[in-house]
């Protein structure tokens, strides 16, 4: 029983990874702002730790997956330019 359920989560692994790699973030991302929404639930509920490890954790984890590294790359840049204008 155990291979059947990892045999079925292989195959659809592997369908995940066929798709184009920006429907790939995608994806992530809007697992991980769901994710996020639970954290939000989770700390209305008392667990204030846990919702704001977990809030943190999948807001980093949206943020690398929506493409973070080029928007930072890109400001870093802008600021490498800036400094050697002036």
């Amino acid at each position: 029983m155990e291979q059947y359920w990892m045999a079925r989560l292989a195959r659809a692994w592997l369908r995940f990874r066929q798709w184009p790699v920006i429907g790939q973030r995608a994806a992530i991302a809007a697992a991980c702002y769901a994710i996020w929404l639970f954290s939000i639930w989770l700390y209305s509920l008392g667990l204030h730790s846990t919702g704001e490890f977990i809030g943190i954790v999948s807001a980093f984890a949206c943020i690398a997956a929506a493409g973070g590294e080029y928007i930072l790359r890109g400001a870093l840049f802008l600021l490498v330019w800036w400094l050697r204008l002036f």
